[in-house]
């Protein structure tokens, strides 16, 4: 997935528009990331492990179009209650342990 996901990123350099199987990768990422949060809220991954997927989950959203599309999706109530631009401030706002 993450090759997939980097050359998304890579192919934005002409901001075009996300391409059908583009989305799909993105979609699976975000249900991904969705389900990765609802395990660490309900204790199954560590503080510190869930520290490293957001930052990883920032590099993502760091891309406008990703950051567009994610930030609709969110607002579908779909992703058990991930907040993706909460958590990467409070990612910067925790140091490490």
């Amino acid at each position: 997935m993450n090759e997939k996901l980097d050359a998304i990123v890579k192919g934005n350099k002409d901001n075009r528009d996300f391409e059908a199987h583009e989305i799909y990768t993105l979609y699976d990422y975000f249900n991904l990331c969705g389900e990765e949060y609802l395990f660490y809220r309900r204790g199954y991954i560590y503080p510190e492990v869930w520290r490293s997927w957001v930052a990883g989950m920032k590099f993502y959203h760091d891309d406008k179009r990703i950051q567009r599309l994610w930030a609709d999706e969110l607002s579908s109530q779909s992703y058990y209650g991930l907040d993706i631009s909460k958590e990467i401030k409070q990612l910067s706002l925790k140091p490490e342990a």
